[in-house]
């Protein structure tokens, strides 16, 4: 089932990545069934007949040389990403949830907060949204309302028009100490007005977002724009071969992204068909 900027299909995602053509992809984000949930992919997970090195194969085969690929995970399952991946993953970051998922944890070891996400891929991306990044994060308001950032400073100069001093002004400011950027030590400065940059860091604090009843380990939308938001532009082609509920499929829409996924369970393929396709 498609629309002209989603695609979705319920089947294997192995059988969608053979039908992909090569270097066809933007941005690739993988949220896999690592075994905590009682489904048939879990199990595959579980007795290790997921074949983790293919889908690496495949991704970096339709994925463009730039293109990063987007995994996140608890730090249990880290190793078998690392070890099945063909080349080391350029860096990481963790997604701090802001509430422990399993407190009774707590009394054998530290209960985890947390998750890993790692960013493999080829080549440095050709896109990086530092400065949509940090507006973003620095400003709350003018985001809700335009999803359409700024990429440059002559760009949110457009943005803001005149009376810059004035607009910003009214603009409820987040706190200085926010985690998930860190601010730089230059002022970059266009047609004379000065802007104290900030610039995206490794820790993304956005907490856990809704509970889904037909997903219980869906990631926050706030978390997958956050993520998108750093390599994306409207003509960019998201790929998600597990993509559950559609939390990767609505940040690509509120972003204006395209989007092609599959999703084997027939339950939440019809809840994000019937969301995003009907």
């Amino acid at each position: 089932m498609e629309t002209a900027r989603i695609q979705l299909f319920n089947k294997d995602c192995f059988e969608l990545l053979k039908t992909m053509k090569d270097n066809s992809i933007d941005v690739a984000f993988a949220d896999l069934p690592y075994g905590i949930l009682e489904t048939r992919w879990e199990e595959q997970m579980k007795k290790g007949e997921f074949n983790l090195p293919l889908y690496f194969k495949e991704l970096f085969r339709v994925c463009k040389d730039d293109a990063p690929l987007i995994f996140t995970c608890c730090s249990k399952y880290m190793w078998n990403l690392v070890s099945a991946a063909p080349i080391p993953p350029k860096y990481d970051m963790i997604w701090v949830k802001g509430r422990a998922s399993n407190p009774f944890l707590g009394r054998y070891r530290p209960s985890p907060k947390h998750e890993n996400i790692l960013v493999w891929y080829k080549k440095q991306p050709q896109i990086y949204n530092k400065l949509k990044i940090w507006f973003h994060a620095c400003f709350e308001g003018i985001t809700r309302a335009n999803t359409e950032l700024p990429h440059s400073l002559k760009e949110l100069d457009e943005f803001l028009g005149e009376n810059k001093q004035e607009k910003l002004g009214g603009i409820r400011r987040k706190t200085t100490t926010n985690r998930d950027v860190a601010y730089s030590t230059k002022k970059y400065s266009s047609k004379g007005w000065k802007y104290h940059t900030q610039l995206p860091t490794s820790v993304i604090d956005v907490g856990v977002g809704e509970r889904s009843k037909v997903n219980p380990t869906r990631k926050p939308i706030a978390l997958m724009k956050r993520l998108l938001m750093y390599y994306c532009t409207k003509e960019s082609v998201v790929f998600d071969g597990t993509f559950g509920s559609g939390a990767t499929i609505e940040a690509c829409e509120e972003l204006g992204c395209k989007f092609i996924g599959s999703e084997l369970d027939p339950i939440q393929f019809k809840h994000s068909h019937d969301r995003f396709i009907i």
